[in-house]
Formats: C-alpha cells, structure tokens, sequence
C-alpha cells in the first residue's frame, strides 16, 4: 500500500511536469520506474520462485513430513472414510 501511494503521488510530477520541474522530472521518473520494478519483483517474481524451487526440493526428498505428501496422506484417508460410509 505505501509503495502504492508513493507511484500515485510521483506520477503527476514524473509525467505532468510544471514550471521549473525540468530538473525533478527524471528523478520522479526514476523513483516510479524503480518502485514499480521493486514492487513486481517482490509480490510476483518471489513467490513464483520460491514455489518452484519448493517443489524441486520436496519431489527430490520426497520427505513424508513435507506439506504436499501430507495432503496427499489426507486426502486418501478421506476418500477411504467416504467410500466406508457410501
């Protein structure tokens, strides 16, 4: 949210300039541009990564404890438990 406002607020100056704003202009466009860049690389790029990486690292462990082969665990019990009452 405050890299939010921070865009908004540096996006009339960065592309509406005024009087005198010759020399703040590429500054303000810099500042946009780089939190926007910062902004996707943190809320989009990390988490992708970090899935993928997780993934390789359970398939290579295949560690019983690791959060996939548990649901996996569970979801079989409960179609057992569905097909007992069935």
């Amino acid at each position: 949210m405050t890299t939010l406002t921070t865009i908004l607020g540096l996006i009339p100056l960065a592309f509406f300039p005024g009087e005198g704003a010759e020399m703040i202009q590429p500054i303000a466009l810099t500042f946009v541009g780089g939190i926007t860049t910062g902004a996707f690389l943190t809320l989009l790029l990390s988490p992708v990564l970090y899935s993928i990486l997780n993934t390789r690292r359970e398939k290579k462990y295949d560690d019983p404890q690791s959060l996939n082969n548990q649901l996996i665990e569970y979801d079989s019990r409960r179609l057992k438990d569905l097909d007992s009452v069935l």
